[in-house]
Parts: C-alpha cells; structure tokens; sequence
C-alpha cells in the first residue's frame, strides 16, 4: 500500500494530521467539561443564594410550607435541578422538591435516581457548593449565619446538560473542522508533488537509462539543493560509469583476445607449435570412440630422443629447444598427411596414425622417423647428433582405453631404448609384466631397509705384486617377496623413484661398521670408497649425514673413498665439484669410474679434482686382442700419469689383462681373476702388512 515515495508521505501527513485533530479535540472536551463543571457549580451557587434569600421570610415566624413550596417550584424553568429540600434548623425536611432531570434520569425506575436519603447525607457535607458523581450540589443556610432558620440544598445534574453541550459544540465545529483539514491536506499534497516532483523526474530519468542503456545522459538539474546536489552526484556517477563500461569493452576485447591466445597455449605447444598434451589426450579420446564403432585398430607412436639431456647439459637448453623445434619440423615430413604428431612434454613425442593402417605401414613410418633424425643437426654454431627411440601399440593392445594406449606405447619405448636405443618396438603384454615388476621392485625398497634385505660383498683391489690392497663393497639384495634382484635392475629403478638417497645412506652407514675389522685385517692403511648416484649429488644434506656418521662410527676420513662415474660427474660438474671439495677437505679421497665412456672427458679432465682414474671394463676387455683398443689404453694410463693421477683397471678376468696393465704401468688392477665379491665374513685375513685400497661400487 506504501510502496512509494509519494504514498507514503502522503499516508504519514494524513495520520499526523488526524492524531493532532484528535488530540487537540480530546484535550478541548477536557477543557471544556473542566470549565462547564465550573460554570455549573458556580450557576448553582447563585441560584441557592437567592433562593435561601428569598425563603427567609417564609421561616421567620412559622413555617409557611405553601410560600416554601412556590419558592421551591421556581426551579422549574431549570431542567437541570434534579432535587431541592428546604429543612428547618433540626434538620428536618420541611418541603422537597424533585425536578425533571431527576424523574428523566430515573426512566424505567419507580424511584428518583437522587432520593431524599441521599439528600439527607448531604446535611453531612459542609456548607458550600460541590461536586458529587454526576451531580453538582449546593448546601445553603437560610438566614444569618449565627441564627440560622434553616437549611436548603439544591442538587443540579451534570452529565445530562455537559453531553447536550458537547454534542452542540462538536456540530458546530466538525464543519470547520472538516474543511480546515480538508484544506491542509490539498495544500500538502501541493506541496508534497512540487518537492517531489524532481524526484520523479530522476526516477523517469533513470527508468530511461536502464531501458536504453546510454550511460552517457545527464539528467536535469532542479529541485532543492539535497535533489539537485543529488542529480550532480547522479550526472557524475552516469559519467563514470559511462568512462567504465568504455574501458571494460576494451578490456574485453582484450581478454577475449587473450582468451583465445590462452586455449591456443592449453592445446598448443609454446615451444614447437604442436598440439599438447592435454590436446592430444582428447584426440585420442575421440578417435579411440570412433574407431571402436567402426571396428578399426588405430596406431600410435610413442618417441623420445636419446642422447637429448646431455645436449642440454653440453651445451644449455636454448641450444635443446631448437633441437626439438627442428626435430618437430622434421617428423612432420615423415608421418602421412592427416596423422597428429604432439609433444607430451621435454623429448617425448607422440605419433596419432588415424584410420587403420597395417603393420607394415607403421614400421614403416617409424622406421623413417629413426632414419630421419639418425643425423648431425647444425643448430646455430653446433653440430648435435641425436637419435629416436620409438614404442608402438595399438588401440587394441589397451582395450579401446586412451591412458592405457599411451602407456603401452609408452613401455615399448622404454624397451627399445634397453635394448639399444635408435629402434622401434611393438608393445606386447610381456612389457606389461616387466613394468610390474619395476614398480613391485620400486615399492619394496623401503621395506627392504628396514628388514635388513641388503648387504654389502667386497671385492678385493690389488697392486701390481698382486699383493691385496683394498676392496670395492658391492651392494646386494636378497628379496624375501622377490628373490635374488641386481643392482644394474633396482639402482636405476631406486633413482627413479626418489629412494636411491635412502640407499646410499644405507651403505655409507654398513661401510662405516664393516671398517673397523678390515683394518684390523688388512692394516689401518686401507681405504673404503662409496658409490654415489648423480642424485645423490643433488642432496644438500649428503656431506653432514657422512659428516655425522664418520663421527659416530669414529672413522678416519683418509680410510674412505668416494666414487662417481664419469657421466654422472660431467652431467652435475658444478654440483659434483661443490660435493667432492668438502669431502677432500675431511680427508676423502675421490675416483672417477668408467672413464672412457663419456663424450667429453678429456675437455674436463683438467678441471675435475680427483684422485684415482678407473679405467673401464670395455677398454679392459679387448686389451692384447684389438691394436685400438690397447693403444686407447695405454695412452689412458699415460695421460693419467702426466696428470698425476693413481689409476685403477676395472674388470680384469685374465692372466694376459694383467700383464698387459702391470707392463705398462697402471697401479691398481681389481676384477675376477683375483677375487669374487665376498661377504665380510667370507674375506680371509691377509697380512698386517698388506696395503688396502677399496672402492665401495655399483649399488
């Protein structure tokens, strides 16, 4: 009902109007009755003075009752006269006298309403004019004061003529009253729409705006200064919002620009252009749906590129990223036009062959994708050779089911790189197994440690007298769950999943209680090298935990030595050097294993801190049998020579190996022809006098 403005302004005026009325009236009758009751009683009082004046001479003598009784009926022309009495001077009544507001108040009632008992009591109240219920009354003495001759009381209504006049006032007022507020409404009203018709002007002004959607109008100023102050700050808030919506529309021509930018780089490779991961995922989504309604088996390609982290390593990753550009530049020449080629992230690539191409078809494709980048890249000033590993499995293989086809391709890549790498394989469901065992083997490494599976062999290291001079501690691992597992299978499955850390600590602590009765055995002047992984290279804390350990197994550091191969240094060289320089400052002495197998170990051999070259097995191996191979060795152990270096053959099995390195001058030989790996246990005491030199290897 009030709903608006206007209404309720209205509705409040004429409420507050009505309430002023009403007051003003019920404080007016108040008023009134207050002075008519005055009136009243001083009315009375003037009437029974004169009537007690004029009965005096009619009780001087005796009473004569008649003349009381005419004086008495003189009060019919008062209406209001309920009763008179007239007592003489022993309060004796000697005339009443009941009038027409008495018999008229007393309707319906034999009795009068005001009886001569009631009149009686009054002969109790002092002398006087009085108010009794609805009645005035008087109480006169006839004659004088000290004589008195009798008495008169004259009782007059009150509410009777009080109501009548009431009555007469308000119907002669209403019509005034009627009009006035009448009058003061309209003009409020007047008033009421000149105030707030610039009010609805906004109201009219804003309903236009919203239905337009112009925020560039302005509305008319006028009104008192709150509206008009009101229709500035209106003007200007319209400006603002009109200089906002301006910007957000270019803001959203911007952010749909970027928008579309932003799905580009969600489906897209930034680096090479090709579709992503997250892309080709769907694709395959899509085409494996397809396919299976239409009964055909679609092919996919998994690849990476072997040999891609030691170009980046070799010569840093703005060299790598345009190696994979022009790889991807280059595949897409040797896929069929149609097929998605992707990159699944750092050198993985995947190969969608749609419809549903044969075997031979897909051999050959991957065959001319390993041909095509089985090459010298010239990539700015350098010349990269890489080569492509491929894994290839049908939609069959995984049952129609996109994660799993990609992870069949995916094990199959992984098979041609074991097996040789620059190949393809086709997935077959003996890979599946292969991998489950990977991950039983991955999972039950922690139980291992903590089950003491583990346990180090050591392998004796001698000179060139053949006199023992220390030992490699091999690392072993008896499964209850899995049997007998080499370390060449669970170190590179520890180091990929994050344990091989554990490992390490695990054998640096047995070495550290296997030392004491090597030295007891083979004199103080031995020395235990450990293994390290390149991750273990990454482990901040690896130098305190030897730290701690060498404190609490009490050993000297000069007994110890550490161990890294040569591709695991050069790839962390920076790393590597931090590590092995707080080593040498305990004490430590450090060898680099598999030397000769590296790409590039001449160019840092001058820049690495070690102390003992291993020369490695392969080199070993065809020594006395192929000229190279033995002109490769001996200008190893020469050039270790010049470099000061102690030098160590690895994998010595015959007679004529170690011939051949005594003769020319390689201090250290270690291999089967003069010892197996053997438990601590197994190792016979040897003389005091025997120098010891260890290395403890692979894990």
């Amino acid at each position: 009902m009030f709903n608006s403005l206007r209404t309720s302004i209205t509705g409040t005026a004429v409420l507050a109007i009505f309430i002023v009325s009403t007051c003003v009236l019920y404080f007016s009758i108040l008023a009134y009755k207050s002075l008519y009751a005055d009136s009243a009683i001083k009315h009375l009082d003037a009437l029974s003075e004169n009537l007690a004046s004029d009965l005096i001479p009619n009780l001087v003598d005796e009473s004569d009752l008649f003349a009381v009784s005419s004086q008495l009926l003189r009060l019919e022309q008062y209406t209001e006269i309920k009763f008179a009495g007239v007592y003489d001077k022993e309060y004796q009544l000697l005339q009443p006298y009941f009038g027409d507001a008495n018999k008229a108040s007393s309707a319906g009632s034999d009795e009068p309403s005001f009886s001569l008992e009631r009149a009686q009591q009054l002969l109790n109240f002092p002398f006087g004019t009085g108010k009794l219920g609805d009645n005035v009354y008087a109480i006169k003495q006839i004659g004088d004061k000290r004589l008195p001759l009798g008495y008169l009381i004259v009782v007059s209504d009150l509410s009777g003529p009080l109501k009548q006049s009431q009555n007469q006032l308000l119907l002669s007022i209403f019509p005034f009253a009627l009009i006035i507020s009448i009058l003061v409404i309209v003009v409020l009203l007047i008033i009421q729409n000149s105030l707030l018709e610039p009010l609805l002007a906004l109201r009219r002004f804003a309903q236009e705006v919203k239905a337009s959607g112009d925020y560039s109008q302005s509305a008319r100023i006028s009104g008192k200064s709150e509206v008009s102050d009101l229709t500035v700050s209106i003007n200007e808030l319209m400006g603002t919002i009109s200089d906002e919506l301006k910007k957000n529309r270019r803001q959203t021509k911007l952010l749909e620009q970027q928008q579309m930018q932003m799905e580009h780089l969600a489906n897209f490779d930034a680096l090479t252009g090709l579709p992503n991961r997250q892309f080709i995922i769907e694709t395959i989504k899509i085409e494996l749906k397809k396919a299976k309604r239409e009964n055909r088996n679609p092919s996919l390609l998994f690849f990476d590129l072997d040999g891609f982290k030691a170009v980046n390593d070799t010569f840093g990753h703005d060299i790598g990223d345009k190696l994979l550009i022009a790889v991807a530049n280059d595949v897409k020449h040797y896929i069929r036009e149609g097929d998605t080629l992707s990159r699944l992230g750092g050198d993985e690539f995947l190969v969608l062959l749609h419809g549903d191409p044969e075997p031979v078809i897909v051999s050959a494709i991957a065959q001319r994708i390993i041909a095509g980048l089985d090459k010298t890249f010239d990539i700015e000033q350098w010349k990269v050779s890489i080569s492509a590993s491929i894994g290839i499995a049908y939609a069959s293989d995984a049952n129609y089911q996109p994660l799993d086809w990609v992870s069949c391709a995916d094990l199959a890549m992984y098979r041609s790189k074991s097996e040789g790498k620059s190949q393809f394989t086709h997935f077959n469901a003996d890979m599946v197994s292969a991998n489950l065992k990977r991950i039983n083997v991955a999972n039950a490494i922690v139980p291992a440690l903590k089950n003491n599976e583990f346990q180090l062999h050591y392998q004796k290291k001698v000179d060139v007298n053949q006199q023992v001079m220390g030992f490699e501690a091999l690392i072993r691992w008896q499964s209850e769950e899995l049997g007998a597992i080499s370390p060449a299978e669970f170190v590179p499955i520890a180091e990929q999943s994050g344990k091989i850390q554990a490992i390490t600590q695990w054998v640096v602590q047995q070495a550290c209680r296997d030392l004491p009765q090597l030295l007891r055995n083979y004199g103080q002047d031995i020395r235990v090298a450990i293994n390290l992984s390149a991750i273990d290279l990454k482990d901040s804390k690896l130098s305190d935990d030897i730290s701690r350990m060498f404190r609490i197994y009490r050993i000297n550091p000069k007994n110890i030595e550490f161990e890294i191969t040569e591709s695991a240094y050069l790839t962390h060289f920076d790393t590597a050097n931090s590590f092995f320089k707080q080593m040498r400052e305990l004490g430590c002495k450090i060898a680099l294993d598999d030397f000769g197998t590296g790409y590039s170990s001449l160019g840092y051999l001058t820049q690495i801190k070690i102390d003992t070259l291993k020369i490695d097995k392969k080199f070993v191996d065809e020594v006395g049998i192929y000229k190279r191979s033995s002109v490769i060795t001996k200008t190893i152990i020469e050039m270790a020579k010049q470099l000061g270096l102690t030098l160590c053959a690895e994998g010595v099995e015959t007679q004529q190996q170690a011939d051949f390195l005594r003769d020319n001058g390689c201090h250290y030989m270690q291999g089967y022809l003069f010892g197996k790996p053997e438990r601590l246990a197994s190792l016979g005491a040897a003389s005091k006098a025997d120098k010891l030199e260890g290395t403890i290897t692979d894990q």
